[in-house]
């Protein structure tokens, strides 16, 4: 974006490298490209609130990592508007 590489794994090492952040989210984001820019949306976890005080915590997080301009959008659970199946790509823990 922009000629800015942004891989998926540096948003998630911002969305986890802080452990209150790590707690709002369920991990489920969508990067776009928009305006020549990246376009971020993340899904918070069912029960958690979007509030401008955690859109401007994750905003620092992930600004950690990106450092081209960026928009960022923060989904309640059930306001998220992409897929949320399951990904046979995805590691789960075995009990």
């Amino acid at each position: 974006i922009a000629g800015v590489n942004i891989a998926p794994e540096e948003i998630k090492e911002a969305l986890y490298g802080d452990f209150e952040l790590a707690d709002l989210t369920t991990g489920y984001f969508h990067m776009s490209e928009e305006n020549n820019a990246l376009k971020l949306e993340i899904q918070l976890k069912e029960g958690k609130e979007r509030t401008v005080e955690t859109e401007n915590k994750f905003k620092e997080a992930v600004g950690k990592y990106v450092k081209s301009g960026f928009s960022l959008r923060i989904y309640n659970y059930r306001d998220f508007p992409y897929g949320m199946g399951l990904i046979y790509e995805q590691k789960f823990k075995y009990t």
